[in-house]
Order: C-alpha cells, then sequence, then structure tokens
C-alpha cells in the first residue's frame, strides 16, 4: 500500500516514466529508434498502450497517481489511462484480475527511487539485486515490488561500467 496522501510536491523526483535517457545500448532513445524502423512511420509514431485489470479502478488510481506519479490521462466508465511517457497504461476494473506481464520501469537512481517508494509506504521483494553484466561491464539491477492486486513491478537501472582504474593513480 502507497502511504501517499494528495498531489506531489514539486520537489518530487520525475515520475517513473520520464527518466532521462542515457547512450546506453538499450536506452529507450535507441529502442524508439529500433521499433521506428520494425514499425511504419504511421505506427511507430503513435503511443503504445498496456493494459492492467484491476479489482478496484479508485484505489489503484490513488496507488499509481501518489506512490509511482503516474500522471491521469483521462477516465471513464471502469477503464483510466495513466501517462508513461509515450506509452499509457490503460487500467480496467475487472473481476477475477488476471495474471499479466510485468512492467519494468528504467529509473536513472534505483537506490534512490526504491527509497522514495518506500518511504510513501510500497513494500518491495527484497533488496536490488545485480541481474547481469554485460561484456563491457555495464550492470542490469533490479527490485521487484507488488501492485494493490499483489502482482509484480519492477524497477531496473542500468549502470555504467566503472572506469578502469591505471596503475599509480588515486
Amino acid at each position: 500500500r502507497c502511504a501517499a496522501a494528495g498531489p506531489a510536491s514539486s520537489s518530487s523526483p520525475p515520475p517513473l516514466a520520464s527518466s532521462p535517457s542515457t547512450s546506453s545500448p538499450s536506452s529507450p532513445a535507441r529502442a524508439s529508434a529500433c521499433c521506428a524502423r520494425i514499425l511504419s512511420p504511421r505506427l511507430a509514431s503513435r503511443s503504445l498502450v498496456f493494459s492492467s485489470s484491476v479489482a478496484n479502478l479508485e484505489a489503484s488510481l490513488a496507488w499509481y497517481r501518489d506512490c509511482l506519479d503516474l500522471p491521469l490521462l483521462y477516465r471513464f466508465s471502469t477503464l483510466a489511462f495513466l501517462g508513461l511517457g509515450p506509452t499509457r497504461l490503460l487500467l480496467t476494473e475487472k473481476q477475477p484480475v488476471e495474471a499479466e506481464s510485468i512492467l519494468y520501469f528504467a529509473v536513472p537512481d534505483l537506490a534512490a527511487r526504491q527509497a522514495l517508494l518506500e518511504a510513501r509506504g510500497v513494500v518491495f521483494r527484497g533488496v536490488a539485486q545485480r541481474v547481469y553484466t554485460h561484456a563491457d561491464g555495464a550492470q542490469e539491477w533490479m527490485s521487484f515490488f507488488d501492485d494493490p492486486d499483489g502482482r509484480p513491478l519492477a524497477l531496473v537501472e542500468q549502470r555504467a561500467p566503472a572506469a578502469p582504474q591505471v596503475p599509480g593513480r588515486r
């Protein structure tokens, strides 16, 4: 559960979806360029939508808005669309809630974002873990938590390779 109440303050960090891109091979900018080559220009310029069923739309809206800082774009009946940069998250209230794909939120500083979410009452499944090291030394780190319906979500950070140590220098 998220303990946050009310809108995010102006001193809050940016929403999960608007993390700056980096020059890494798996950056959103490169992924977007890749999609543009695969998809037609007409499709590539449009938003993608991920759909998630929820048991209680009001509670889920409050959690995604107040804990994860995702802006509500619009809502009608049992549907609500939240902003994830150029992507949208569609929440649909229905029973039973179905098992779905895990959403991974790319963040520039996993430890800082996890601390912020924990301060808002989000409970993580454990400490952040390094899950992969690329050939160039870059590392993939992840930390998992649950949405209000108990389905996993994750924060992911790609850390740049450490600078090489030069003998005799500090």
